[in-house]
């Protein structure tokens, strides 16, 4: 009796499908179905739940409250059951599996190949899934179960409790620029009030209380521009002179000769890296070998960057 109350799969795709959209009309194109059956499910969605996802007004529908907790609890449920599907086939089909994870673009430019390369040894034909993002954005996927864990900064004021947390490594960060301005010399860092700075765009972790204290310290924020592309972080500081902090090992990207650190007196705290995953999240085999890949990994590039120093 009770399973009679609960949604249908298709439902749940529909529903998600008119959100990402923003509308019924552009949904229903884009699972080429027609309008008024999309607008069917919506309604049956709605009454079986006795509440209302959308509300219609002139310019189209608008997600309710009740509609944005329903898309997180469904963009879970149609997760798990893609994980149970591609799990199910693995075993009994030897089909692939997925697996979904998130990072931030220092762990492109170093680790993920090896990473990679360790895991296809056992999983050579499984589907990764990799999105690349400040952890601050990877953290709703991590909830929602879009993504199985996820590697990052993390700082105390971060909201992460409900998260499992294994550290992985520190990173020196450094203040990059063109080597053709006329600052990449500067050793004083209030010298550089006045000029234009771009940093990666978060509301929380490492870059949120750089920006702060750059602030505080009387910095103009106007001039500061914040994106999650790191290409256009690269491109405006070489092409526009622009000001950055990466971490030291992005400060010549593939062996670009370009960028300069600037050599400032005071320095900066370092980052602390991690790897995160949601506390209930189910974890397939696969998912827990590449985090074991990924632990490794790090690892044994920090022992070598130990010796390095040493």
């Amino acid at each position: 009796m009770f399973m009679s109350y609960l949604p249908k799969t298709q439902h749940l795709i529909i529903f998600q499908e008119v959100v990402c959209c923003g509308g019924i009309r552009a949904a229903a194109r884009s699972l080429g179905l027609t309008q008024p059956s999309i607008t069917k499910t919506i309604n049956d969605l709605e009454s079986t739940l006795g509440v209302e996802l959308f509300v219609r007004n002139n310019v189209g529908i608008e997600i309710t409250d009740a509609g944005q907790l329903f898309l997180t609890h469904s963009r879970y449920i149609i997760k798990g059951l893609s994980r149970s599907v591609s799990e199910l086939k693995r075993i009994f089909d030897n089909k692939s599996v997925e697996v979904s994870f998130g990072f931030s673009s220092l762990i492109s430019f170093t680790t993920l190949p090896k990473i990679v390369n360790q895991f296809r040894i056992k999983y050579p034909d499984a589907n990764l899934v990799m999105q690349e993002a400040q952890l601050s954005t990877l953290l709703p996927a991590l909830r929602e179960g879009r993504l199985d864990f996820a590697i990052g900064t993390i700082s105390p004021d971060m909201p992460i409790q409900d998260l499992n947390i294994i550290p992985l490594f520190e990173s020196e960060f450094v203040y990059v620029t063109s080597k053709n301005t006329p600052f990449s010399t500067c050793e004083d860092l209030k010298l550089l009030k006045d000029t234009r700075w771009i940093l990666p765009e978060t509301d929380m972790g490492y870059y949120n209380d750089l920006y702060c204290w750059l602030g505080v310290n009387g910095f103009n924020l106007d001039k500061v521009i914040r994106t999650d592309s790191v290409v256009t972080i690269y491109n405006l500081v070489a092409y526009s002179g622009f000001i950055t902090v990466l971490s030291s090992l992005m400060a010549a990207p593939f062996g670009a000769n370009d960028f300069s650190t600037i050599p400032i007196k005071d320095k900066l705290p370092k980052a602390k890296y991690a790897l995160v995953w949601y506390k209930n999240a189910y974890h397939n085999p696969a998912v827990t070998d590449l985090i074991n890949v990924v632990l490794n990994v790090a690892k044994s590039t920090t022992e070598d960057n130990s010796h390095c120093i040493n």
